[in-house]
């Protein structure tokens, strides 16, 4: 039945390129939509033809989320410009460039990606010894729970603290601990964290606990946030849907009909959500948690304002495909698109690249001075090095502050992988860039342990999923990669061991 479900989904998805790309070349016939048509249909002929299987996400199912992120970056502008009537190079300045540029990118990064799925995965010394400490250790309930009201207070902590700084490295290394409060939706789905062959077990504590995140997320004023449940909910249940026995598809075919309904009716509602957070985002740092919360349901409740500010957001967007008049990332309506395949971040990030030269000396400079901040403080004043942590403006403000010969203003603007990359370190970026996803997608491997020939999947690795479908997006470029490669892997691993180790220890559970 599931290579059934592969087969289906190809198919259909070969018949939705062909449709979309039809479309697109009859209402915007030129020569760059048909550039933007064919990364499209070469993203979606890879991702489908080679990795799109059964086992690979089974085996890989961590580092396939990021790679999957990087295939729908490319893959998806097509379709959701055409559903808001727009060309896939909606106001792109360097369009045949950047869809060029962001094809080859995609290749190495298949090609990163191939080297590490084509051999039949089997335990490494990394994951050997991260065992040693019980790390694929299956879970009680007890300490799931444990673990969910660990990050849950921490959580409401943060949400009435405010916000945490770049430069707060304390509050920065804290923050990884909220991650924890989705720890409870584990216990929908045990055939992921333990030898049981159940699909889906209703549990009425856990999704009145779901929804409760979902009302936090919506205090917070954060959109990402609110997205982080939800998203967590639906990755966790496809794994377990590919791994449980077949007398389980039946009831997995219902609920799969049951989530996309849900999802048809839920989507204009988190748009809606969304708009009322951004109308409310001046004041998230003047007012309490529940006086935000108040204001922003009230303005979601509001229609009417909701509907006027699109329209004067849509008059104002109205004008020249002018990059050197200031800073846009407008692209799509839908916020979730918006920020997952918002390709024209490429195209504006490409313009301001070209404008300060390809392997520029100060995105250099600061590349570096990046890498040895991600080192703890104590690690650097041992080695007599002083670097100031408190910088809080991003790649995109530099790369932004070099084009226009201006000083720096934190505006915290994303850049892409692709135009930070080639202003940094010229086109050597593609050889970097694929050292860095080979690495990334290994140690994401780690998160998999086989015993006699059963898939165990770390308990952190499942608690933190959502986290891996954004790990490949607009932020700060392959400084991110870099990062997690240095300091993110190892810091979550320990965390997540001595939290565990502490937890169990007080729920009164041997390990």
């Amino acid at each position: 039945m599931k290579e059934t479900f592969f087969r289906n989904t190809i198919k259909w998805g070969d018949i939705a390129l062909i449709t979309a790309c039809i479309l697109e070349t009859l209402m915007f016939p030129n020569t760059k939509n048909l550039l933007g048509c064919l990364m499209t249909a070469v993203s979606w002929l890879i991702f489908s033809r080679v990795f799109l299987k059964k086992h690979i996400i089974l085996l890989h199912p961590f580092s396939f989320l990021v790679f999957f992120s990087m295939s729908m970056y490319r893959i998806l502008p097509l379709y959701a410009t055409l559903l808001e009537r727009k060309p896939i190079s909606y106001k792109f300045q360097n369009a045949n460039e950047t869809f060029m540029l962001e094809m080859l990118l995609y290749i190495i990064s298949a090609l990163a990606f191939y080297f590490v799925v084509r051999k039949k995965p089997r335990n490494n010394i990394i994951t050997r010894f991260l065992a040693s400490f019980n790390f694929y250790k299956q879970p009680t309930p007890a300490i799931l729970w444990f673990l969910g009201a660990f990050g849950l207070i921490l959580s409401l902590y943060f949400l009435s603290a405010g916000p945490v700084e770049m430069g707060n490295a304390m509050g920065k290394f804290f923050i990884v601990f909220t991650l924890f409060q989705y720890a409870p939706l584990l216990l929908l789905f045990p055939a992921l964290y333990s030898d049981s062959d159940v699909l889906y077990k209703k549990n009425i504590k856990v999704l009145v606990y779901f929804f409760f995140l979902i009302i936090l997320s919506f205090s917070g004023n954060s959109r990402a946030a609110l997205l982080e449940p939800i998203g967590t909910i639906l990755l966790l249940f496809v794994l377990a849907f590919l791994k449980v026995p077949q007398q389980n598809q039946k009831k997995g075919k219902k609920i799969i009909i049951g989530g996309v309904l849900a999802m048809v009716f839920i989507m204009p509602v988190l748009t809606d959500v969304s708009d009322a957070m951004l109308l409310n985002r001046e004041i998230r740092s003047d007012v309490s948690s529940s006086e935000l919360f108040s204001r922003t349901l009230n303005t979601f409740l509001d229609k009417e304002l909701l509907a006027r500010e699109r329209e004067e957001r849509k008059a104002f967007s109205i004008g020249p495909d002018n990059y050197s008049e200031g800073w846009t990332e407008e692209y799509l309506d839908n916020f979730a698109f918006n920020r997952y395949c918002n390709m024209r971040i490429t195209d504006i990030t490409l313009y301001h690249a070209h404008k300060i030269g390809f392997n520029n000396q100060e995105m250099l400079d600061d590349w570096f001075n990046r890498i040895l901040k991600t080192f703890p403080t104590p690690v650097l004043k041992a080695l007599n090095i002083n670097l100031d942590k408190t910088d809080l403006f991003s790649r995109g403000d530099l790369l932004y502050a070099l084009s226009n010969k201006s000083e720096i203003f934190v505006g915290l603007r994303v850049t892409s992988h692709l135009a930070d990359g080639l202003a940094t370190f010229g086109y050597l970026y593609f050889f970097i860039q694929f050292i860095l996803f080979l690495i990334e997608f290994k140690l994401l491997d780690c998160f998999v342990f086989i015993k006699d020939g059963r898939i165990i999947y770390s308990a952190y690795a499942l608690i933190c999923i959502f986290d891996y479908l954004g790990m490949f997006r607009n932020a700060n470029g392959c400084i991110d990669e870099a990062g997690y490669l240095i300091r993110g892997f190892i810091q979550s691993c320990f965390i997540f061991i001595v939290l565990y180790g502490v937890i169990s220890k007080f729920s009164g559970k041997k390990r």
